[in-house]
């Protein structure tokens, strides 16, 4: 990679963590060609890098972390619990509520007519009514639509005759 990246370039991976032990050699060589404040953060920045085989490592780290993220979990378990059963309660308390005010009884339509002839003249007039209001619905509608459509078409046309004067 070395000498065909430039100096930023280097320097936004070295900035973000991503640069080689051999790309940091090659930009403090370069630096001479990075602006001074680019030149005093790479040497500061650079200067408190500790090389990973120096950092010390505890023996028990896997220990401690294991104890720590039981310990996080446990916490998170007891809240959890506690989460679910208030919501159980909150569940039950709904469905005690829609219980105890729906009604137990749910009394039968009861037959508004006691002669099949006049529930069938009834049904008859209500069904001629319907069909009735339809109707003076439907030809109110057609003529709406008729006069848009001569609006349009007299629009389209007036502005057809007023390209054509356009044009001549």
């Amino acid at each position: 990679m070395g000498g065909n990246l430039k100096i930023s370039e280097l320097l936004e991976r070295f900035y973000a963590g991503q640069t080689s032990a051999m790309e940091e050699q090659e930009l403090t060589g370069r630096l001479d060609e990075a602006s001074t404040g680019d030149k005093a953060l790479f040497r500061g920045l650079s200067g408190m890098r500790i090389p990973d085989e120096n950092v010390p490592v505890p023996e028990d780290l896997y220990q401690m972390i294991e104890r720590t993220v039981d310990r996080e979990l446990g916490r998170r378990s007891g809240r959890m619990r506690l989460i679910a059963s208030v919501s159980a309660i909150g569940v039950a308390a709904a469905i005690a509520a829609v219980a105890f005010l729906t009604p137990l009884h749910i009394e039968e339509p009861e037959d508004t007519f006691d002669n099949p002839e006049e529930a069938y003249a009834a049904v008859v007039e209500a069904l001629g009514l319907i069909g009735q209001n339809l109707g003076k619905g439907m030809s109110f509608a057609a003529g709406n639509i008729e006069k848009v459509v001569q609006n349009t078409t007299s629009g389209i046309e007036a502005m057809i005759v007023q390209e054509d004067s356009v044009e001549e």
